[in-house]
Formats: structure tokens, C-alpha cells, sequence
């Protein structure tokens, strides 16, 4: 199968997937560090989660500040810690296990692939970015198995 098809149909999944786990774990971080409405605040996380580089940042933040603000400094900076560390660096593993399971193309190739796409792309790069390099991959692929001119072709 080519590389292309293989990595289209996951990453709009993975989207998804990666929206649902910052979700649960933002969920998570808010109910352990005893901020009100975690449901909610990890629902809005989830909802953010899609927009690059700031995603749940825009809950987490305001939470962690507002909390500074009345004097929690160690909840707050717990918090801050949870988010950078444990929901921030989630995207980073989930999506390139979900998107190089399903094709046939490296991890690392994935991860550079919607890192590298988001970087020149924004957004759209998400999907972009491994399209791109599956495509790349194909025409390479192509190249290399292609016979030799003048060869009997089956």
C-alpha cells in the first residue's frame, strides 16, 4: 500500500485522539490539584486542543494565574508543572503512535512530518505536514522500485 493512503486516514483521527487525551488529563490535573469544575476546565482544554501551540493553554493559564493570584504559589506552580509536563508533551507521543501505527512510515518520519507542518503551515499543517512527507516517501518509493528502462515489465 502506498505511504500516502496509509497517512491520510489517520490524521484527522489523531486529531481527535490527542483532543480526547488532553482532555482526560487536563481533567485529571485540575480535580488533583483541587481547582473547581474540573469537567468543565478539561472539556474546554479538550475543545482548545486542535489550535497549535497554545491549545489548553488558554484554560491552563488563567486557572494557574488566578490561583497564584490568591496566594496558592505551590498549587499553581504544580499545576503549571502538570500542564507543561504531562498534558503539554501528550500531543507530542499520542499523535505519531496513532498516525506511524497506522501507516507504514517511522515514527520519527511522523513526528517531523506534524512538527514540520505545523511550523510552515499553521494549523493546516497538522494534516499537511504528513501528507507531504507521505508523498515524498511515495515518489522515492516510486523511484527506487521502478524497473530499470529496457527491463521486461510483468
Amino acid at each position: 500500500p502506498c505511504a500516502l493512503g496509509a497517512i491520510c486516514g489517520p490524521a484527522p483521527v489523531a486529531v481527535f485522539a490527542v483532543a480526547a487525551v488532553q482532555g482526560l488529563l487536563s481533567m485529571a490535573g485540575f480535580a488533583l490539584f483541587g481547582v473547581r469544575f474540573p469537567v468543565l476546565l478539561g472539556a474546554l482544554c479538550m475543545a482548545f486542543s486542535p489550535i497549535p501551540l497554545v491549545g489548553p493553554m488558554i484554560v491552563w493559564i488563567p486557572v494557574a494565574a488566578r490561583l497564584a493570584l490568591d496566594g496558592q504559589h505551590g498549587r499553581a506552580a504544580l499545576l503549571a508543572l502538570w500542564f507543561a509536563l504531562v498534558v503539554g508533551t501528550s500531543d507530542n507521543v499520542v499523535r505519531p503512535i496513532l498516525v506511524g501505527s497506522r501507516s507504514r512510515l517511522p515514527a520519527a518520519i511522523v513526528v517531523v512530518g506534524v512538527l514540520g507542518g505545523v511550523r510552515a503551515f499553521g494549523a493546516m499543517g497538522i494534516f499537511l505536514g504528513p501528507i507531504i512527507l507521505a508523498s515524498a516517501v511515495a515518489v522515492v518509493d516510486a523511484l527506487l522500485l521502478s524497473p530499470e528502462p529496457g527491463a521486461d515489465r510483468p
